[in-house]
């Protein structure tokens, strides 16, 4: 197997450095060459546990602690470091792997997290202010506004998930697994250029990612009939998560408006009640 890293690096534990919902667990799969393709879940947390482990953190001092005793008996390392890799060289001799993810892309990496967090969804990670921790007892509302403020905290404010850090041996940018076969190969070919059949597995990820794939487009055309005044009516299908991030969307344009019915606990069936409120 090949790598696009040194012979030295290949030594080391490799450290996957991403936010919650950024294809941790594929680039796993792929730099190990062990693709799961019978996993035709949109969530990639199949990855065969011995070659990996997820660490969820708290603090930095956490991360650190709890990811130096990891590494010499893992091979590779998720890691949600939140920031706080720039440290971790010091602590352990390792390779790291940062999955960067432009603004534009939010919304993919949201729709990931939720999905693989769909059986625990009090475990949520993203720490804002507005969070809402325990969903049990809580009003469709309050959900629907708890999504829109991750994707505008997410967009606007931190800065962890965007940009490269200067200890990272190598960059992947989670934009381009979506874009297009071109750019998801050129990312493929940076983690392991000798993967086996490279369009099996695009077509495998677009098989996986459908779903996900066709809400985005549904997301922009929602918002591109808004700005042209244009009526359409909206799927039936739309998840509170959905919701969440198209209203984000919407505040992106209009963000002096609030986008919510007066009975908060239903949403917009058309963009019809939408215009209504640019009156």
């Amino acid at each position: 197997m090949s790598y696009l890293f040194t012979s030295e690096s290949l030594n080391k534990t490799i450290v996957i450095d991403y936010p919650p919902g950024a294809l941790g667990h594929f680039i796993s799969q792929i730099l190990t060459n062990n693709i799961n393709y019978s996993n035709q879940h949109i969530s990639f947390h199949k990855s065969p546990i011995t070659i990996d482990k997820q660490l969820i953190v708290v603090n930095e001092q956490q991360f650190l602690n709890k990811i130096e005793s990891w590494v010499p008996t893992n091979k590779v390392v998720l890691s949600h470091s939140f920031g706080s890799i720039g440290k971790l060289k010091e602590k352990i001799d390792c390779t790291i792997i940062q999955v960067v993810v432009n603004e534009e892309t939010i919304y993919y990496m949201l729709n990931q997290h939720l999905k693989a967090n769909a059986d625990n969804r009090k475990a949520n990670i993203y720490r804002t202010r507005h969070m809402i921790k325990h969903y049990n007892n809580a009003a469709c509302w309050s959900i629907r506004e708890n999504y829109c403020y991750q994707y505008k905290w997410l967009k606007n404010e931190n800065s962890y998930i965007k940009q490269p850090h200067a200890e990272a041996d190598v960059i992947i940018n989670f934009d381009n697994f979506y874009k297009n076969q071109e750019l998801f190969f050129s990312e493929i070919n940076r983690i392991n250029d000798q993967i086996d059949n490279k369009l099996k597995l695009y077509n495998f990820f677009q098989t996986t990612q459908k779903s996900i794939l066709d809400k985005v487009k549904w997301y922009h055309s929602i918002i591109l009939a808004v700005k042209n005044r244009n009526k359409i009516q909206l799927p039936t299908n739309l998840t509170l998560l959905d919701q969440g991030i198209i209203s984000g969307m919407l505040s992106d344009v209009y963000p002096q408006i609030e986008w919510q019915l007066p009975n908060k606990d239903i949403w917009f069936t058309s963009t019809d009640e939408m215009l209504k409120l640019l009156l």
